[in-house]
């Protein structure tokens, strides 16, 4: 028996087994989504991207090598622990590289590997689509802060 709630993740019924203690009030428990296998090409790279602020993130380490307090100073709105968060996901997936000058106080500074410099095309055609046909999208449909509150174009670089 599955259902769905609220969030549409499908949850799985495991009747009187108490194992974890991770039950919802029904009695059901949820589905390891590690599993799900992708059925489109387009689903791994917005899984690599997928989410507010990896893209920005990107965007901004595209103009080069930035430490930490920088990048955050200009991706305002961004909080210290989803930064770091942000970042250490992207380390582990390979798209970006962090170097530590094992110094005090701490310096830190992050690039775009060569794997993560390959989403830069990408990124340009995702700008070129929005300065071409964002007119059309009625303003309140656009996810506020997706598109950045520093208002600079991606340049082709």
């Amino acid at each position: 028996m599955r259902r769905t709630v609220g969030s549409c993740v499908p949850l799985r019924y495991i009747g009187d087994i108490h194992t974890s203690g991770k039950y919802d009030l029904f009695g059901y428990c949820p589905v390891d989504m590690t599993k799900k296998k992708v059925s489109c090409p387009v689903e791994v790279t917005l899984g690599v991207i997928a989410g507010r602020w990896k893209v920005m993130i990107i965007h901004q380490l595209l103009e080069g090598t930035k430490r930490f307090n920088r990048l955050q100073r200009e991706l305002s709105g961004i909080t210290h622990r989803t930064l770091a968060k942000q970042l250490r996901e992207m380390e582990e997936a390979g798209l970006v590289e962090r170097r530590d000058y094992k110094e005090i106080p701490p310096r830190v500074e992050y690039r775009l590997s060569p794997f993560g410099l390959t989403l830069k095309d990408i990124l340009w055609s995702m700008h070129v689509w929005a300065e071409k046909y964002g007119h059309r999208i009625p303003r309140q449909s656009i996810v506020a802060g997706a598109a950045g509150s520093h208002g600079r174009a991606l340049s082709r670089r």
